[in-house]
């Protein structure tokens, strides 16, 4: 053999074995590629999880806040006679709600209060004035006005 295909076999060889290894490189790239895809695809699913757990939290936390606030509402206290009659004449107080007259009290909550002064009554009629006599006058003279439903 001669010096050339001494040299030709030595080149052969040499490509052969790069032509392996690139080869090899192929694979491990698409190994690396595969699992850089599995990894970010793991990290983007955990990502959009914490944010959905967060809008749920939030959506949550809205509607109950929502829902309090309603059962607040619909069970806040009925107003003293303090507080109805520091209200002006002319204007409404926010939590005082509307009794129909046909309508029987369903809860205690729907009970109509009231306050007498009796500062200014006399000595002598101070006995008429106790609060079992003046509820007696007033259901007493409800039912002569023919409104005896209450």
């Amino acid at each position: 053999m001669t010096q050339m295909s001494k040299r030709m076999t030595n080149v052969e060889k040499n490509v052969e074995l790069a032509m392996d290894q690139l080869r090899l490189v192929a694979i491990e790239s698409r190994d690396v590629k595969e699992e850089v895809r599995r990894v970010v695809s793991k990290e983007v699913r955990a990502m959009c999880r914490d944010k959905m757990t967060t809008i749920i939290q939030e959506q949550v936390r809205s509607i109950v806040q929502e829902e309090l606030g309603r059962l607040q509402a619909a069970t806040s206290p009925s107003p003293s006679s303090a507080n109805v009659a520091a209200t002006l004449p002319n204007s409404h107080p926010s939590n005082l709600r509307t009794i129909s007259m046909r309508m029987t009290p369903t809860t205690l909550t729907d009970t109509l209060y009231y306050t007498v002064d009796t500062s200014n009554v006399e000595e002598m009629e101070r006995e008429k004035a106790n609060p079992t006599v003046i509820r007696q006058d007033i259901e007493k003279e409800i039912r002569e006005k023919g409104e005896d439903k209450y």
